[in-house]
Parts: structure tokens; sequence; C-alpha cells
């Protein structure tokens, strides 16, 4: 996938993401104390799968459809452009080297094509584009990713060299710590240098940091505290949780939603692991756990952010967090019934794709282009994409071979005659990229078009590809054709018009045009004599 891909789904994600986030911070300031602390940390989760799981099934309560046209028209794919540049140029090489076989009107209208689709491409190449913007993302988070990579090997290191606690007193009240919560789990307690606050570090061999001194500072129950407290976050794997948040960040640098969102759950996540914290102590004790913590600010009033920890105490939140222990009570059944039904609602809402969302992910990540509301198109601008489309398919016979005719049967007996390509060409897939390279078929024609197109025209014979044999081509009528009714649907439009008086071509026609990435292209059309690409 190339980094303009990445890109647009980054962006869909994180808008998406940015969503779910202001619709819980809504639902929180709503609710408050009504729904429990775990709640408020938990629902987060909702958030962060929005962002990790790239597709959700489609509903018809998602509120992503009250986005549907916005994230067409912001999330389009301009992968069409720098592809037609890449075709356009091999157009050009090829047209070189078979002008020998072309006239040279033909050749003027080829590079009068060339040269507007060239402008075009400048003209949005001028502005800030999509490439640019890629650039500035990945550089960001490379910057980002660097800076917090180094800044926890650095704290690992410092942390190799620290002292482990033999203390047996401290050991015991820890393992009397892990009983209460049924933790197995070998946890380490180690006396650091560095450490601001006691701080749980380690995903896979977690150790405790306890600041130098603090051991002769704290009573024994202060000391059963804060073991309780970091042993809740060990048991719910909150570092986990923290170095999946932190990665996301590094990816959505960007968003000031989601930097707001993880500040929050960070914070959120500390009131919740107090919460649990008091649920294993007795009532009478909840004063003195809040004065503990009260006492860490008082000694530890520095404390620092580092990826992969976490710590007990930050000072900017210790008086919410004190007001919250004051004000803490089991979960009635209302309040349980409360969250269950707000959670089911948000997940709903925010967990599942709106239809026209779902495409965009998924052509985001193929070559199928994005299809946006279709503008109208004027008689002129069909005209044009008419002739277009008519000499591209003019230069069929620029790529026969020489001498290298046969006749082939089809289906239903009749004999044709066809031509061996100049270039060798085995399979269907290499068909179609060689027509796309030569022809441009892929620049004026829908896909759905050059399938039927070539499924007509090109038959396998002794394991190689060969083409009918024939004139095909209106010439320069298309540009006097008179263009009768239109009538769009969708991103189609249907028309009908009427040709110059030409014997060999049928006065009435009728065509579709498709509007496929940013661009109109030939769906159907009549006016040629080939009945696959007329239905």
């Amino acid at each position: 996938m190339e980094l303009n891909s990445i890109f647009k789904t980054i962006l869909l994600t994180s808008a998406m993401g940015s969503v779910v986030a202001v619709i819980i911070i809504l639902i929180k300031g709503l609710f408050k104390d009504r729904l429990s602390a775990n709640w408020h940390y938990y629902i987060w989760l909702l958030v962060m799968l929005r962002l990790v799981l790239p597709y959700f099934p489609t509903s018809s309560y998602s509120v992503f459809n009250v986005f549907n046209k916005p994230a067409e028209q912001m999330i389009k794919i301009d992968q069409i452009s720098i592809k037609e540049q890449s075709d356009i140029n091999k157009i050009e090489g090829d047209q070189a080297q078979s002008s020998s076989g072309t006239t040279m009107q033909n050749i003027d209208s080829n590079n009068q094509t060339i040269s507007e689709a060239k402008t075009s491409i400048t003209k949005s190449n001028n502005k800030l584009n999509s490439s640019t913007l890629s650039l500035i993302w990945i550089i960001g988070a490379v910057i980002l990713s660097a800076y917090i990579s180094l800044s926890y090997i650095r704290f690992a290191l410092k942390a190799s060299k620290e002292n482990i606690c033999r203390e047996e007193k401290i050991l015991n009240i820890l393992e009397q710590c892990k009983k209460n919560l049924r933790i197995r789990k070998k946890l380490s307690v180690i006396y650091s240098k560095n450490a601001k606050t006691p701080t749980l570090f380690g995903v896979i061999s977690p150790k405790l940091f306890i600041p130098e001194g603090l051991a002769n500072d704290l009573s024994e129950d202060e000391k059963k505290y804060v073991f309780l407290h970091e042993l809740v976050h060990l048991k719910r794997r909150d570092i986990l949780v923290n170095w999946i948040m932190t990665v996301l960040l590094m990816i959505h640098w960007f968003n000031p939603i989601l930097w707001f969102s993880f500040i929050k759950m960070k914070k959120d996540c500390e009131i919740s692991c107090d919460a649990i914290t008091l649920s294993h102590i007795n009532p009478e004790e909840y004063k003195n756990y809040g004065r503990t913590l009260i006492k860490l600010v008082e000694l530890f009033s520095k404390a620092q952010w580092t990826p992969g920890t976490t710590a007990i105490v930050n000072k900017s939140e210790v008086r919410r967090r004190i007001i919250m222990i004051s004000k803490f009570k089991k979960r009635t059944f209302i309040g349980t019934f409360l969250a269950i039904v707000i959670t089911l609602t948000i997940t709903i809402m925010g967990l599942t794709d709106s239809k026209s969302i779902s495409n965009a992910k998924t052509s985001n990540g193929s070559n199928n282009n994005i299809t946006a509301k279709a503008p109208e198109i004027s008689d002129d601008k069909i005209r044009k994409l008419l002739y277009d489309s008519d000499m591209s398919i003019r230069k069929l016979e620029t790529l026969y071979k020489d001498d290298s005719y046969i006749t082939l049967s089809d289906s239903k007996g009749n004999n044709f005659t066809y031509s061996k390509l100049k270039e060798d060409v085995k399979t269907l897939e290499d068909l179609k990229k060689y027509l796309d390279k030569t022809i441009g078929l892929n620049i004026y024609f829908s896909e759905e078009f050059s399938n039927k197109l070539i499924n007509y025209i090109a038959k396998k014979h002794n394991d190689e590809y060969y083409v009918l044999l024939g004139n095909f081509g209106l010439r320069y009528l298309v540009e006097k054709v008179e263009i009768i009714s239109k009538s769009y649907e969708g991103n189609k439009v249907r028309m009908s018009g009427k040709m110059p008086n030409w014997e060999e071509i049928p006065r009435e026609m009728e065509f579709t045009l498709s509007y496929e990435g940013n661009r109109w292209v030939l769906d159907k059309a009549n006016f040629w004599g080939i009945e696959a690409v007329a239905k």
C-alpha cells in the first residue's frame, strides 16, 4: 500500500475515533458521578478499538451516517491522479514508437489530449496535495516515536543498574497484598534514584520502583496502600494498555482531540485504580488512603511521564482523586444497568460504519476508486470525453504485429481475423496492463467497460492472446454529436444523442458515463457496434 493510501486511512480512522471520543466526553460530562470510576476508565477502550480495528459492520444506527457525504468528499483518494500521470507518460512514449503507423492528424490529437492532461495534473500539484501531507505525517510520527523510544530506553538502562529490595518486612507486605488481589506473577521491588514516585514498569517482567528513602518515610499501612494500588495496575494490565495508547498517539500525533482523550484516559485510569484499591481495604481506612496520596505528592511533587509506566500520584490530579475517594461507594443495580445501556449505545453508534465510509475504507486499500457524488457535466466535456475514448480505441490498430494474422471462430461459429500483439501477452491480467499502458484503457473507461471490451476483442490461441482485427473508432464524428437527453442516477449519467449522417454509423446513440475517482469515464456505449459494451 502506498504512503498516500496509508495516510488516507489514518485520516479516516482518526476522524472517526475523534467522533467517538467527543461522544464519550459529552456523556461522561452529563452523567459524571452517576457512573462508576471503572466505567469512566474502560469506556475509553472504545476509542482505542475504533482506531485499531479498520473494519466494523455497517449499521443504520451508526453515528457516521450523519457524515456520509462529508466523508466521501474529504477522504477522496488521489491515487488516480498519480496513476494518470504515469499512464499518460507511458502512452506518450509508446506513441513515439508507433507513430509510423498512425496519421499526423491522430498524433496531433493525441498530443493535445496528453498536453491537456499534463496541464491539469500540473495545476493540482501546485496545491498542498496529499503527498506533501503524507510526508509531513510520517516525519512527525518518526520524530515522536524516536523521542518516546529513547526516553523508554534511557529509563530502562538506568533501571537495570538500580538496587533490588531485599528487606523482609517490605517483601512480606508485598506478598500479602498479592495474596489479597490473587496475583501470582513475580514482581521485584527496586529502590530507585530515578523514579519520582512509586511506579510500575515493564510488561513481561514488571518491576515496582520505589524512590530511595521512601521506605523509611511511609508506615506499613501506607506501604500497603501503595503496593495495592500498583498491583491493581499489574492485574488489569494497564501498562500494556498504556503502550497501545502511546503507539496510537505516535500514529495520530496530529489530532488534538485524541491527545486530550488519552490524557483524560490516563487520569481516569488512576481514579479507577483507586476505586478498586478501596474495595480491598476497610471503609475506615479510606481517609488514610487519601492522606497517603497527599503525603506522596508532598514528598515527590516533580513526577514526570515515562512511557510504559504507571505512577501512583500526579500533583495536578490529586485533588480530584481525593474528592472521588471521599465519594466512593459501591455501585447500585440502577447504576450498573445505566452503565451497560450507555456502553451498548455508544458501541452501536460508534463502533459501526455507515455504508459509504465502509466502502471508502475498502477502496483505500485496493485499486478501486471511491465513488464521490457526481457533479454535472457539460455537453462540451461529454463530447471531449467521447472523442478521447474513441481515439483510445482507435490506437488498437497500432498494436498489431505485421504478418501475424489468424482466423478464429467465436462461440457462434462465426470466423473473424485476429492479430498477434507486438508484445507477447500470455495472461489476461498482463493483457489488461498492456492495454492500459499503450492505449490508456483505464483512463477513459470504467473497469466494467474495459473488461467487456477486452472479452470481446481478445482471444487466447496457443497460450498467447490475439486481438480482433478491425478499424475501430468513429474518427472525428463524435466531436459533433448532439446531446438530446441527460439523466443523472447516483454517480452515473445516462444520455442519448444524434450522430452526424454517416452510413456506417447508427444515427441514434445511447451511452452512459460513470463518475469514478473524481473524474468522468465512459461506462456504456452503443455507437461502436460492439454489443458487449452497449449493455
